[in-house]
């Protein structure tokens, strides 16, 4: 395990690696696991808030519950044996979470509703 900080280089690093793990007890987006999954990396996270809606079990990577070290162990020794999981995960992001689409998700969220704006004219 190398812990390498912060990094301005993560989507030339994150190709190495042979999985990605996300252990958190609670995560708001979890852009890491886009990245990881863009780079073909398979992905390892617990399932706290927003990650089941992007890490779907057999199809984009692998999921335990928080604080379960025992089931995390056991999810990373399968992904480790089943490379196919980096393809299918690299698949279904597709272009779900480029650059545009997130744009266009963000500014979706914060532009007012087509009711709120007639109401103000």
């Amino acid at each position: 395990m190398i812990l390498a900080g912060q990094r301005n280089d993560v989507l030339d690093v994150l190709p190495a690696f042979d999985v990605f793990a996300l252990p958190s007890r609670y995560q708001g987006l979890p852009t890491a696991i886009v990245e990881a999954m863009i780079c073909g990396v398979p992905v390892i996270a617990t399932a706290v808030n927003a990650v089941p809606d992007l890490v779907i079990p057999g199809e984009a990577g692998v999921l335990a519950p928080p604080r379960r070290p025992d089931l995390l162990a056991a999810a990373l020794r399968h992904l480790l044996d089943s490379p196919d999981l980096a393809a299918a995960a690299r698949a279904w992001v597709g272009d779900r979470y480029n650059e545009f689409a997130l744009r266009e998700a963000l500014t979706a969220a914060y532009r007012p509703p087509a009711s709120a704006v007639r109401a103000s004219r």
